[in-house]
């Protein structure tokens, strides 16, 4: 756990204010625009939840003492990989396999093939 950087938590808790803030804007915005436009922000507003849902997360796992360990491994996440990205819950060996067992599937997906080799 990265108990040292306090800082971390103050970033995650003015993300998580920043990302309220934008998404309550465009709820605001919402009657006042177009088709298109509205479509546009409703598209952006999933992103923005889906990254709150991740700061929101990772501020209750620096709660209970999670916080910096690897969901799938259970390894630390290196400190600087946290620095850079406060929410990360995957660390970079863990993340690049999620990556590339994700490129398989959406490959086969594609070409109908079952996604792995022997």
């Amino acid at each position: 756990m990265l108990t040292t950087d306090i800082g971390i938590r103050q970033r995650l808790e003015r993300e998580r204010n920043r990302l309220q803030t934008v998404i309550t804007r465009l709820r605001n915005q919402d009657s006042e625009l177009g088709p298109t436009d509205r479509e546009h922000n409703q598209a952006l507003e999933m992103n923005l939840q889906r990254s709150l849902a991740q700061v929101e997360q990772a501020l209750l796992s620096f709660d209970s003492a999670a916080y910096g360990l690897c969901d799938a491994c259970r390894l630390p996440i290196d400190p600087e990989r946290l620095r850079a990205m406060p929410y990360a819950t995957l660390c970079l060996a863990c993340k690049e396999s999620q990556e590339r067992t994700g490129n398989r599937r959406r490959a086969a997906a594609m070409t109908g093939s079952p996604g792995w080799s022997n």
